[in-house]
């Protein structure tokens, strides 16, 4: 299996799985674990992208929860080798419950979290990396929110033109869709992979 196919499959088991847990989808996935009062954003870890990983004889080596926003893993693919992963997820938006169902908060600003996020930096460790443990080929998943359509788009844009990714060797595959829900917003599924 080739880096493209891993990167397509992976983002394949993420919309895949927005899709079996609505009306939760991915926003809210955090929600299918009952009675905590702080719930790990992993579940799109372990209920997506490790059957995924597995599909194709791949094993998990470990992995972290590094903060709110980035979940990272070391994973063999016996085709590849070592895998370096990053999960970031990325809101700009905040849902609630208004009535009898769940839209987009409209006066809640949450801009602020590009400058917590910093996905230039993410994208730029694809390239940057010299410690040789970490893997020889690093992959970021990106999993995004926000009110537009097409959320990150330009964004995106903006940064692929900034930071040259292509003829850095990355590989750059995305999907967006609306909410399934319709609770008002667009996801951003993005991956990137770059052998060392």
């Amino acid at each position: 299996m080739q880096l493209p196919e891993i990167c397509e499959v992976l983002l394949d088991a993420l919309e895949k799985y927005d899709t079996a847990i609505l009306p939760l989808g991915l926003y809210a996935s955090d929600e299918l674990i009952a009675g905590k009062t702080i719930k790990p954003r992993q579940m799109e870890w372990q209920e997506a992208l490790i059957p995924a990983i597995r599909s194709f004889d791949g094993r998990i080596l470990s992995s972290r929860l590094q903060d709110t926003y980035c979940y990272e893993a070391a994973v063999n693919i016996p085709e590849l080798g070592r895998i370096s992963l990053e999960i970031l997820r990325y809101s700009k938006i905040k849902v609630r419950k208004y009535g009898s169902g769940y839209h987009v908060d409209k006066h809640e600003d949450r801009s602020e979290r590009k400058n917590r996020v910093d996905l230039s930096g993410h994208i730029s460790n694809l390239w940057k990396r010299k410690n040789a443990q970490l893997g020889n080929i690093s992959l970021l998943l990106l999993i995004a929110f926000d009110k537009d359509a097409d959320p990150l788009r330009r964004e995106l844009n903006e940064l692929e033109k900034e930071l040259n990714w292509a003829a850095k060797n990355v590989i750059y595959q995305t999907r967006s869709w609306s909410d399934k829900a319709e609770r008002g917003f667009g996801v951003r599924l993005s991956a990137w992979a770059r052998s060392t």
